[in-house]
């Protein structure tokens, strides 16, 4: 009867230990611009807890190419068994402890950044930090459960947070292209954000870099991975995001189940097609399509997929 008892208590513990879904990570870029876009995935351990965990990273850089090199550089020991781990992902705010090494290099009046994306995935949970305006989304068998907020002037917690930490940043009126539909575009109003003392003009309120003048304070979340349910993290630049048709729910549900290649080969293709220019203060106006033909006229794309599926 004891045996029998020790039995069941030891296949109980065994079942525990199981992990109870299967994680897979796929990623990859399209260097289209400027080549600044990167992404890398691995396995951690937990420096506190000492859990193992799956991770995803997803850069874009901006300005000069320092920060993003250096970046890259902290990814240049992993090998495939991934023996070598990349040290300030297994550490809590793994985003704040890269700032910090990052501005150990001075950068004075140049500007360089980048922004981040990390998401961990645990046995039984998930955590994403963001920081920048590049993309990411949480779905639940297929539906959106939770999306990051971009890090940009419009967002009202954020230029919050920028007069505390200096009354002096303010914005300058600028203009972006906005999709709105499968062939045509317009241009919208948009900000700069001028930081001292060096009066750096950034198109989102923080990044990575940049001496920390935006300061850091990542947006973070835990997600419970759900006995039975299947999840998947997607993230992707603004060389991505920008090119989707703007509050389109069904064309993004549509991207968020393509795997990575697919998101990338969409991107591409909406750069380089034809589009009709829409001048919304006249919209009876017709203008002649336009074509951008010029590699600075395209951005990198970039993206990871996170498959997590149960056993």
């Amino acid at each position: 009867m004891s045996q029998e008892l020790e039995t069941v208590f030891q296949l109980a513990v065994d079942e525990a230990d199981m992990p109870s879904h299967t994680v897979t990570i796929k990623h990859g870029v399209i260097q289209m611009n400027k080549e600044q876009d990167f992404t890398a995935a691995g396995k951690g351990i937990d420096a506190e807890t000492n859990e193992p965990f799956d991770w995803a990273f997803e850069a874009d850089g901006h300005g000069t190419d320092t920060i993003i090199n250096i970046v890259r550089e902290k990814f240049a020991l992993i090998s495939a068994d991934f023996a070598n781990p990349v040290l300030f992902i297994n550490k809590k705010e793994s985003l704040k402890v890269l700032q910090e090494e990052l501005c150990q290099h001075k950068l004075y009046r140049e500007s360089s950044g980048c922004t981040a994306i990390l998401t961990k995935i645990y046995k039984n949970r998930i955590t994403i930090d963001s920081v920048g305006d590049s993309f990411v989304f949480v779905t639940k068998n297929d539906a959106i459960i939770w999306r990051n907020t971009l890090h940009k002037w419009d967002n009202e917690a954020e230029r919050a947070r920028l007069h505390k930490l200096d009354s002096g940043i303010h914005a300058q009126p600028s203009s972006s292209s906005r999709v709105l539909s499968t062939d045509s575009m317009c241009q919208v109003p948009a900000h700069y954000v001028v930081f001292p003392p060096y009066s750096k003009q950034l198109a989102l309120t923080q990044a990575l870099g940049h001496d920390n003048v935006t300061g850091l304070e990542p947006q973070t979340v835990t997600i419970e991975i759900e006995s039975g349910q299947e999840y998947r993290v997607v993230a992707f630049s603004d060389g991505v995001g920008d090119i989707l048709i703007h509050n389109d729910d069904a064309e993004l549900q549509t991207v968020l189940k393509m795997d990575w290649a697919d998101i990338l080969r969409f991107a591409e293709e909406r750069w380089r097609q034809e589009w009709h220019p829409v001048y919304l203060q006249r919209p009876d106006v017709k203008y002649p399509k336009m074509k951008w033909t010029k590699k600075s006229d395209y951005d990198d794309v970039s993206t990871f997929v996170v498959a997590i599926v149960p056993n």
